[in-house]
């Protein structure tokens, strides 16, 4: 496998790197084993130029990993329940982030279900379509907060994906109640690893 992305790769827009990162490589080692998946789902959060990111007003204690490096992870907890998982774009100091929203796992698919503790006739796609899922089946939580991906050791990483010939759509983002209207959700047209919704204004 060639070398994670590089960090030049995330001081791009979020817009740029949501779309992109479709087909792309993501692997994560769990205490289980490492997952290799095939990204189907983002969304791009502007920072200061979007009311509906973390960062849009001001810099604080608990979105402080929006203003690092690129190419570190944001992760937060919503809902009281739930964990998601961002990468951090823009350069340092200008705050913008990728949330993933679907991964479509082809490695590691055992410990996947192994970790859900699940058989190998449950449906696959019901563990990671979905933002607040594929964190859960991974075991990504706060303590992932900061993880720098672009480094080799690191235990999430970006792989590029030279292969991939797939149609890339767009739609309104999901679940937000601020800026609403902006086309800043991408997913891999036809995967059925991608969120469940009803959605009409989209393009492809």
């Amino acid at each position: 496998m060639n070398n994670p992305l590089p960090r030049s790769y995330f001081e791009q827009s979020p817009l740029t790197v949501a779309k992109d990162l479709i087909g792309k490589y993501l692997t994560v080692k769990t205490p289980l084993g490492v997952v290799k998946s095939v990204i189907v789902e983002t969304e791009a959060y502007l920072g200061h130029l979007d009311p509906a990111s973390h960062a849009y007003k001001r810099q604080t204690k608990s979105n402080e990993v929006m203003f690092l490096s690129p190419g570190v992870l944001y992760v937060y907890f919503t809902y009281g329940m739930h964990y998601c998982m961002n990468v951090k774009c823009w350069p340092y100091g200008t705050p913008g982030a990728v949330l993933f929203r679907g991964i479509e796992p082809i490695k590691g698919v055992s410990t996947l279900l192994k970790i859900a503790n699940k058989s190998q006739k449950f449906e696959l796609s019901n563990l990671t379509n979905g933002p607040a899922k594929l964190t859960k089946v991974l075991k990504i939580d706060k303590s992932y907060n900061g993880l720098d991906i672009c480094l080799r050791s690191s235990t999430v990483k970006i792989f590029p994906n030279d292969d991939f010939k797939g149609k890339i759509c767009k739609s309104p983002r999901i679940g937000i109640s601020k800026n609403k209207d902006k086309q800043w959700r991408f997913y891999l047209d036809g995967n059925k690893f991608v969120s469940h919704f009803k959605q009409s204004n989209f393009s492809c």
